[in-house]
C-alpha cells in the first residue's frame, strides 16, 4: 500500500577547501512533505554545525549564501536529523526524495566525521537510508536524455525562490516538490519554458556530441590510411555509408589511440572483451584473456586498416592458432 505523504528533501554540505565527498559535513537540510493529493502539510528547515569542520570554506558561504555566525548558532546534525525522524513518523512516507546522488554519499560522510569525533551519528545514518534518488525516474518521466539541475527544471515550472538563491535546502526542496508535481499533474508537453529549456539540453548535447565526434576522427585519422584503408572509407562514404564509415573511424580511433600512447612499441592487437573493442601493445596483452576461441587482430602502424577492416567483417583472427606463453607471440611475424 503506497504511503499516505510524500517528501521532498535537499541537503547541503561543505565543499571547497580540499573537501571531498568522503570528509563532507551536513550544512542544512529543507523538507517539503504532502499528501498524494500534492497539498503540503509541512516544511521544515535548519542549519547545521558540522562536527569536524565547522568553519565554511569561501566556496561553501559564495553556494549557500550561509553566514559563518548562522552555522555557529546551529545545532548538531545528528540532532536535527532526529527531529527529521520524528517528523516522517508523524508523516509516514517510503522516504525522502532527492534530486542526485549525493545526498546519501554526503550523509554517511558526515556520519564517519561524526564517528572520528566520537559523537553520536546514528540519526545520521538512518536518514542515510531513508534517501531515495528519483532524478532518472523523473528525467526519463520528462523525456529528457540527461539530467538538468534543479534550480534549471523547477524554474521552467514557474518557481522562483522567495530569497532568489538556489543551494538553499529549503528552496531545493521546494524547487523539487513544485517540479515532481508539474510533471505528475500538468501536460508538460504544452509548457513552453519547459519546452525551451527540452531544446537548449538537446542543442547542447548534440554540439558536444557532435565537437567529441570530430576530435575523435581528427585522432583516428591522425596516422596516415593505407591504401586499402582508404579505398575502403572512400568507398563506404561515397555510398553515403555513414553508419558503417562511423564504425570503421571509432575502431580505428581505439587502434591509433594504442599507437600513440605507446610509440616505442610496433606490435598491437584489437580485440573484443566484455563486449567493448580495446587495443592492447601484444605483450602485455592479459594472460587470462589468451584464448584459441577469442579473436585477436594484430597490428603495425602500417597495418592496422588491414586489421580493423577484418574486424569489422568477422574474418579468421590476425593471430597466433593457440593459446601463447608471456615469452610466445601471439601475434604472427
Amino acid at each position: 500500500m503506497p504511503a499516505p505523504f510524500l517528501c521532498f528533501a535537499d541537503f547541503e554540505f561543505t565543499c571547497g577547501g580540499g573537501i571531498n565527498r568522503w570528509r563532507a559535513e551536513m550544512l542544512s537540510v529543507g523538507l517539503v512533505i504532502c499528501d498524494t493529493e500534492f497539498n503540503v502539510v509541512q516544511r521544515f528547515y535548519s542549519t547545521v554545525k558540522p562536527a569536524k569542520q565547522p568553519k565554511m570554506t569561501a566556496l561553501c558561504r559564495e553556494l549557500t549564501h550561509l553566514t559563518q555566525e548562522e552555522i555557529n548558532l546551529s545545532p548538531d546534525s545528528d540532532a536535527v536529523l532526529s527531529q527529521v525522524e520524528q517528523l516522517l513518523a508523524q508523516y509516514p512516507t517510503d522516504g525522502m526524495y532527492v534530486w542526485g546522488n549525493y545526498d546519501q554519499i554526503g550523509l554517511s560522510s558526515d556520519a564517519r566525521m561524526h564517528k572520528k569525533c566520537k559523537l553520536p551519528y546514528q540519526h545520521i545514518l538512518k536518514a542515510a537510508g531513508l534517501v531515495v534518488d528519483i532524478q532518472r525516474d523523473l528525467t526519463a518521466k520528462m523525456g529528457l536524455t540527461d539530467a538538468v539541475n534543479i534550480s534549471e527544471l523547477s524554474t521552467a515550472f514557474g518557481f522562483v525562490p522567495e530569497n532568489g538563491t538556489f543551494h538553499n535546502a529549503m528552496n531545493d526542496a521546494e524547487g523539487l516538490f513544485v517540479s515532481y508535481k508539474a510533471v505528475y499533474t500538468t501536460d508538460i508537453k504544452q509548457n513552453d519554458a519547459f519546452q525551451t529549456l527540452c531544446a537548449e539540453r538537446n542543442a547542447k548535447r548534440e554540439a558536444a556530441r557532435k565537437a567529441a565526434t570530430a576530435k575523435r576522427d581528427a585522432l583516428a585519422l591522425s596516422v596516415s590510411l593505407s591504401e586499402e584503408g582508404r579505398t575502403y572509407y572512400e568507398g563506404l562514404m561515397q555510398q553515403e555509408n555513414i553508419k558503417d564509415a562511423d564504425h570503421f573511424l571509432r575502431l580505428r580511433y581505439i587502434a591509433v589511440k594504442a599507437i600513440r600512447k605507446y610509440p616505442n612499441d610496433s606490435a598491437f592487437l584489437i580485440t573484443e572483451v566484455n563486449g567493448r573493442v580495446r587495443a592492447y601493445r601484444e605483450f602485455a596483452f592479459p594472460m587470462q584473456m589468451r584464448s584459441p576461441k577469442r579473436k585477436y587482430y594484430c597490428f603495425t602502424a602500417e597495418t592496422l586498416d588491414r586489421a580493423v577492416i577484418a574486424m569489422i567483417h568477422g574474418e579468421p583472427s590476425i593471430a597466433a592458432s593457440r593459446t601463447t606463453t608471456k615469452q610466445e607471440p601471439i601475434c604472427k611475424p
